[in-house]
């Protein structure tokens, strides 16, 4: 890669760099063959100018609220519901399959689990590919349906389906 000194290709330009010692930058103008020159200070000076533009807006207000609530929601539904499963294998053995052995319904919490950790490896190719809003609404209605499923279940299999898989 060339450096600015390099690209310089009149004498008038090799003049204004030596002028400004070798901290100006000599960049392309509005028009064509026009060339405008700025020294550190002002590029460094026009950087922070712009970066106090960028947030001179409140970061708070009913829209960044929103984002958080729905944040706290998505990790509550995700990560919470996986990090408290000895609640539902509780409730499963004593109230609604006593029949099944302990290790067949913590199938249910073991599969919930795995395909959340795998299914990070996919949405993170799919966050790259698509916009992460309407990944995260997919999921939370997938999500919905597997709870309303799963209140349906009558066997330890469709629950390993429904709570587990979805």
């Amino acid at each position: 890669m060339e450096s600015f000194s390099e690209r310089k290709s009149d004498d008038t330009e090799a003049s204004i760099a030596n002028d400004i010692d070798d901290k100006a930058l000599i960049v392309d103008g509005a028009s064509a063959g026009h060339k405008t020159k700025w020294t550190t200070v002002e590029f460094v000076a026009t950087a922070d100018l712009r970066a106090e533009e960028a947030t001179d807006k409140p970061a708070d207000g009913a829209y960044a609220w929103m984002v958080i609530f729905a944040c706290f929601i998505s990790l509550m539904l995700s990560i919470g519901i996986n990090d408290a499963y000895g609640v539902y294998q509780q409730h499963y053995q004593l109230t609604e399959f006593p029949e099944a052995t302990t290790a067949v319904i913590s199938w249910i919490g073991t599969v919930q689990f795995l395909i959340m950790s795998i299914g990070g490896v996919l949405s993170g190719f799919l966050c790259e590919h698509f916009d992460t809003r309407v990944l995260n609404a997919v999921g939370a209605v997938i999500m919905g349906i597997a709870f309303i499923g799963g209140s349906f279940c009558t066997s330890v299999g469709q629950l390993m389906v429904t709570q587990g898989l979805l």
